[in-house]
Protein backbone atom coordinates (compact mmCIF):
# COMPACT_ATOMS: atom_id res chain seq x y z
CA UNK A 1 0.00 0.00 0.00
CA UNK A 2 2.87 2.34 0.40
CA UNK A 3 3.53 2.80 -3.21
CA UNK A 4 0.28 4.09 -3.72
CA UNK A 5 0.64 6.69 -0.76
CA UNK A 6 3.44 8.12 -2.70
CA UNK A 7 1.25 9.65 -5.05
CA UNK A 8 -0.68 12.01 -3.18
CA UNK A 9 2.02 12.86 -0.96
CA UNK A 10 4.13 14.26 -4.17
CA UNK A 11 0.65 16.01 -4.95
CA UNK A 12 0.98 17.98 -1.72
CA UNK A 13 4.59 18.37 -1.02
CA UNK A 14 4.68 20.34 -4.53
CA UNK A 15 1.58 22.23 -3.20
CA UNK A 16 3.66 23.25 -0.20
CA UNK A 17 6.96 24.09 -1.50
CA UNK A 18 5.14 26.59 -3.74
CA UNK A 19 2.61 28.12 -1.10
CA UNK A 20 6.48 28.86 0.89
CA UNK A 21 8.22 30.34 -2.54
CA UNK A 22 5.40 32.59 -2.66
CA UNK A 23 5.35 33.45 0.90
CA UNK A 24 9.45 34.29 0.74
CA UNK A 25 8.86 36.73 -2.59
CA UNK A 26 10.37 40.35 -0.96
CA UNK A 27 8.74 43.65 -2.10
CA UNK A 28 8.71 47.56 -0.82
CA UNK A 29 5.20 47.79 -1.55
CA UNK A 30 3.95 46.12 2.04
CA UNK A 31 1.17 49.00 2.64
CA UNK A 32 -0.67 47.20 -0.38
CA UNK A 33 0.00 43.61 -0.45
CA UNK A 34 -2.95 42.86 1.91
CA UNK A 35 -5.26 44.76 -1.27
CA UNK A 36 -3.09 42.72 -3.95
CA UNK A 37 -3.47 39.38 -2.61
CA UNK A 38 -7.29 39.67 -1.72
CA UNK A 39 -7.88 40.91 -5.82
CA UNK A 40 -5.98 38.65 -6.73
CA UNK A 41 -7.93 35.51 -4.49
CA UNK A 42 -10.59 37.44 -6.38
CA UNK A 43 -10.06 36.77 -9.62
CA UNK A 44 -12.28 36.09 -12.49
CA UNK A 45 -11.88 34.07 -15.52
CA UNK A 46 -10.82 30.36 -16.37
CA UNK A 47 -8.32 28.39 -14.12
CA UNK A 48 -7.11 25.15 -14.09
CA UNK A 49 -6.75 22.82 -11.32
CA UNK A 50 -5.19 19.86 -9.97
CA UNK A 51 -6.16 18.29 -6.21
CA UNK A 52 -4.69 15.28 -3.65
CA UNK A 53 -6.93 13.72 -0.75
CA UNK A 54 -7.35 11.61 2.11
CA UNK A 55 -10.78 10.05 2.91
CA UNK A 56 -12.15 8.20 5.23
CA UNK A 57 -15.63 6.66 6.27
CA UNK A 58 -17.92 4.02 4.17
CA UNK A 59 -18.84 0.17 5.09
CA UNK A 60 -16.57 -2.28 5.32
CA UNK A 61 -16.15 -4.27 2.19
CA UNK A 62 -13.21 -6.84 3.28
CA UNK A 63 -11.51 -7.34 6.33
CA UNK A 64 -7.80 -9.33 6.58
CA UNK A 65 -7.15 -10.97 9.94
CA UNK A 66 -3.61 -10.87 9.73
CA UNK A 67 -1.43 -13.02 11.77
CA UNK A 68 1.54 -10.73 13.45
CA UNK A 69 -0.06 -7.40 13.15
CA UNK A 70 -3.46 -5.33 13.32
CA UNK A 71 -6.05 -6.17 10.89
CA UNK A 72 -6.45 -4.58 7.65
CA UNK A 73 -10.10 -3.06 6.17
CA UNK A 74 -10.66 -1.66 3.00
CA UNK A 75 -13.94 0.57 3.41
CA UNK A 76 -16.11 1.73 0.56
CA UNK A 77 -14.79 5.48 1.30
CA UNK A 78 -11.38 5.56 1.36
CA UNK A 79 -8.52 6.16 0.77
CA UNK A 80 -6.27 8.16 -1.93
CA UNK A 81 -8.38 10.92 -4.10
CA UNK A 82 -6.43 12.47 -7.08
CA UNK A 83 -8.42 14.44 -9.35
CA UNK A 84 -7.41 17.29 -11.84
CA UNK A 85 -10.48 20.15 -13.84
CA UNK A 86 -11.17 23.60 -14.40
CA UNK A 87 -13.12 26.18 -12.84
CA UNK A 88 -14.98 29.46 -14.33
CA UNK A 89 -15.13 32.14 -11.79
CA UNK A 90 -17.76 34.69 -13.25
CA UNK A 91 -16.57 38.28 -13.76
CA UNK A 92 -18.14 40.81 -10.61
CA UNK A 93 -19.46 37.75 -8.76
CA UNK A 94 -18.29 35.61 -5.82
CA UNK A 95 -19.92 32.85 -7.99
CA UNK A 96 -17.77 30.02 -10.04
CA UNK A 97 -18.22 26.36 -11.36
CA UNK A 98 -15.47 23.75 -11.04
CA UNK A 99 -15.70 20.98 -13.17
CA UNK A 100 -13.10 17.99 -11.78
CA UNK A 101 -12.13 14.52 -12.86
CA UNK A 102 -10.74 11.97 -10.54
CA UNK A 103 -9.46 9.18 -9.71
CA UNK A 104 -10.15 7.57 -5.63
CA UNK A 105 -8.72 4.29 -4.88
CA UNK A 106 -7.35 2.34 -1.99
CA UNK A 107 -6.09 -0.83 -1.07
CA UNK A 108 -5.00 -3.81 1.43
CA UNK A 109 -2.75 -6.34 1.40
CA UNK A 110 -1.51 -9.32 4.00
CA UNK A 111 -1.30 -12.61 4.96
CA UNK A 112 -4.51 -13.99 6.44
CA UNK A 113 -3.71 -16.09 10.16
CA UNK A 114 -3.33 -19.41 7.32
CA UNK A 115 -0.20 -17.42 6.30
CA UNK A 116 -2.06 -17.18 2.59
CA UNK A 117 -1.66 -13.95 0.44
CA UNK A 118 -4.35 -11.69 0.26
CA UNK A 119 -4.98 -8.57 -2.04
CA UNK A 120 -7.85 -6.44 -2.20
CA UNK A 121 -8.62 -2.97 -4.08
CA UNK A 122 -11.67 -1.16 -4.59
CA UNK A 123 -11.50 1.91 -7.27
CA UNK A 124 -13.78 4.38 -9.12
CA UNK A 125 -13.59 7.20 -11.76
CA UNK A 126 -15.19 9.78 -10.69
CA UNK A 127 -16.95 13.36 -12.54
CA UNK A 128 -17.96 15.90 -10.41
CA UNK A 129 -19.32 19.48 -10.67
CA UNK A 130 -19.20 21.70 -8.22
CA UNK A 131 -20.63 25.83 -7.24
CA UNK A 132 -18.44 27.58 -5.47
CA UNK A 133 -19.32 30.79 -3.46
CA UNK A 134 -16.54 32.56 -2.42
CA UNK A 135 -16.08 35.22 0.68
CA UNK A 136 -13.09 36.92 0.53
CA UNK A 137 -10.68 33.91 1.46
CA UNK A 138 -13.53 31.79 2.22
CA UNK A 139 -14.63 28.55 -0.64
CA UNK A 140 -18.04 27.09 -0.14
CA UNK A 141 -19.09 24.50 -2.48
CA UNK A 142 -21.74 22.56 -3.60
CA UNK A 143 -22.35 20.03 -6.36
CA UNK A 144 -23.23 16.68 -7.68
CA UNK A 145 -20.66 13.76 -8.45
CA UNK A 146 -20.96 10.70 -10.18
CA UNK A 147 -19.04 7.61 -9.95
CA UNK A 148 -18.18 5.33 -12.53
CA UNK A 149 -16.44 1.68 -13.07
CA UNK A 150 -17.03 0.81 -9.31
CA UNK A 151 -14.58 -2.14 -8.64
CA UNK A 152 -13.73 -4.27 -6.43
CA UNK A 153 -10.69 -6.80 -6.76
CA UNK A 154 -10.37 -9.48 -4.99
CA UNK A 155 -7.86 -12.39 -4.80
CA UNK A 156 -7.80 -13.94 -1.16
CA UNK A 157 -9.52 -15.69 1.71
CA UNK A 158 -11.17 -18.02 -0.68
CA UNK A 159 -12.40 -15.60 -2.93
CA UNK A 160 -10.86 -14.42 -6.60
CA UNK A 161 -12.30 -12.39 -9.14
CA UNK A 162 -13.82 -9.06 -9.44
CA UNK A 163 -17.18 -7.44 -8.40
CA UNK A 164 -18.84 -4.27 -10.10
CA UNK A 165 -20.94 -1.72 -8.79
CA UNK A 166 -23.33 0.40 -10.90
CA UNK A 167 -22.77 3.59 -11.69
CA UNK A 168 -23.58 6.16 -8.68
CA UNK A 169 -24.90 9.75 -8.01
CA UNK A 170 -24.19 11.79 -5.01
CA UNK A 171 -23.93 14.49 -3.38
CA UNK A 172 -20.72 16.46 -2.12
CA UNK A 173 -20.25 19.77 0.02
CA UNK A 174 -17.22 21.40 0.66
CA UNK A 175 -15.54 24.37 2.78
CA UNK A 176 -12.24 25.98 1.39
CA UNK A 177 -9.55 28.23 2.31
CA UNK A 178 -7.18 29.59 0.25
CA UNK A 179 -3.83 30.39 1.85
CA UNK A 180 -2.96 32.49 -1.54
CA UNK A 181 -3.99 32.52 -5.23
CA UNK A 182 -2.59 29.54 -6.33
CA UNK A 183 -3.39 27.13 -3.11
CA UNK A 184 -5.93 26.56 -1.26
CA UNK A 185 -7.15 23.33 1.92
CA UNK A 186 -10.35 22.16 1.74
CA UNK A 187 -13.36 19.74 4.00
CA UNK A 188 -15.23 17.63 1.95
CA UNK A 189 -18.10 15.36 2.29
CA UNK A 190 -19.58 13.08 -0.23
CA UNK A 191 -22.75 11.35 0.26
CA UNK A 192 -23.44 8.55 -1.87
CA UNK A 193 -23.93 4.69 -1.89
CA UNK A 194 -23.26 1.63 -4.19
CA UNK A 195 -25.62 -0.95 -5.85
CA UNK A 196 -23.76 -4.43 -7.03
CA UNK A 197 -24.14 -5.39 -10.17
CA UNK A 198 -23.78 -8.98 -10.28
CA UNK A 199 -23.86 -11.74 -7.27
CA UNK A 200 -20.58 -12.72 -5.80
CA UNK A 201 -18.88 -16.09 -6.96
CA UNK A 202 -16.77 -17.99 -4.48
CA UNK A 203 -14.27 -20.68 -4.82
CA UNK A 204 -15.98 -23.59 -5.65
CA UNK A 205 -18.67 -21.98 -7.81
CA UNK A 206 -21.06 -21.45 -4.94
CA UNK A 207 -22.79 -17.37 -5.73
CA UNK A 208 -23.85 -15.17 -3.00
CA UNK A 209 -26.27 -12.16 -3.04
CA UNK A 210 -24.18 -8.58 -2.53
CA UNK A 211 -25.30 -5.67 -0.25
CA UNK A 212 -25.78 -2.30 -1.21
CA UNK A 213 -22.50 -0.66 0.62
CA UNK A 214 -22.71 3.04 1.64
CA UNK A 215 -19.84 4.64 0.32
CA UNK A 216 -20.44 8.34 2.38
CA UNK A 217 -16.94 9.65 3.20
CA UNK A 218 -15.24 13.10 4.32
CA UNK A 219 -12.04 14.16 2.76
CA UNK A 220 -9.42 16.42 3.57
CA UNK A 221 -8.25 18.19 0.38
CA UNK A 222 -4.91 20.35 -0.96
CA UNK A 223 -5.45 21.77 -4.81
CA UNK A 224 -3.15 23.53 -7.26
CA UNK A 225 -4.92 26.83 -8.94
CA UNK A 226 -3.12 27.81 -11.69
Amino acid sequence: MIKYIKIPLTCLVIALVSTTSLAQEPTSETNTKPAREASSVAKHGLEFLVSAGLTIGGDDLIEIQVSDGPDEELKAGGLFDLRAGTAYRFQDSPFALQFSLGYHFDTVSGEDTAGRDADFSFSRITYELLSRYHINKHQLGLGVIQHTQVELELDGLGLKGDIDYDDATGLVVEYAYWLNPQFSAALRYVDINYEPSDKLTLVGGAQSQLLERDGSHFGVYATLHF
